[in-house]
């Protein structure tokens, strides 16, 4: 059985949007980093949830 992606529901889109946003804005290398550490968990846990693994942190704390 192969997992289906879902779409994004409003508010998890506009967190995404907002991130990367943010990383298009930001200047100052630490929080550069930070934001580019967010965005890559939640590739990380979007890849996991496709290949039907138990993501390992909850996406929702990692972006508010």
């Amino acid at each position: 059985m192969t997992a289906k992606a879902r779409p994004m529901n409003g508010t998890l889109q506009e967190r995404w949007m907002n991130l990367v946003g943010q990383g298009q804005e930001e200047r100052d290398p630490q929080k550069l980093t930070e934001v580019l550490a967010k965005i890559d968990r939640m590739l990380q846990e979007k890849q996991a949830r496709l290949n039907g693994e138990s993501p390992r942190s909850n996406i929702i704390e990692l972006i508010n």
